[in-house]
């Protein structure tokens, strides 16, 4: 069903995490969102062609508006933006953060730690993890690696962080789905 943008579309929208921006008229808000690393879907006119910059929080639409479209596209952005704020990060006390929580982690596991979180969703070859852990100091041993990893798995789990074993190549470390 295809809409035009009018009062029940407002209505629909009222109180929504992710606002819906005439583009480009409210650049101006568009930007100040982005910034602030806030999701947001844009409403295009039938003939104006979406912005050549974007990022995973935004996404848009074309009018006239079919509400289903509408929401399949805001819950996909809402849920973008859900991962992104549950991506974990270092702090600079050396904590590793991810959403709300935090853990402190044993220099032993520091090293691995930081090089999974910097390649996020992506196999760390068990060569890297090898000289990660030698560049900082770390024993390199395969059983005390092993083990590291094994204590770094548990640790990360309160953070709904996910690590798995890609078996003879190295581990993958990823952001748990919402159940």
């Amino acid at each position: 069903m295809s809409i035009d943008v009018s009062s029940a579309l407002a209505t629909a929208l009222a109180g929504d995490e992710v606002p819906l921006l005439r583009w480009p008229a409210e650049e101006p808000q568009r930007q100040r969102l982005a910034a602030a690393g806030a999701p947001r879907l844009l409403l295009l006119t039938a003939d104006h062609p979406p912005p050549d910059d974007w990022d995973e929080l935004e996404d848009w639409i074309r009018e006239p508006v079919d509400l289903d479209e509408l929401e399949v596209r805001r819950q996909t952005v809402r849920s973008r933006a859900e991962l992104a704020r549950r991506r974990p990060w270092f702090d600079d006390a050396g904590l590793l953060r991810a959403g709300d929580g935090w853990v402190d982690l044993s220099p032993g596991q520091v090293p691995i730690a930081r090089l999974l979180v910097d390649r996020l969703d992506c196999v760390v070859h068990h060569e890297e993890l090898v000289a990660a852990c030698a560049a900082a100091g770390v024993s390199t041993h395969a059983t005390a690696l092993k083990a590291a990893v094994g204590r770094l798995e548990r640790r990360l789990a309160p953070l709904r962080l996910r690590l798995r074993s890609i078996r003879g190549r190295g581990y993958l470390l990823e952001v748990a789905a919402n159940t």
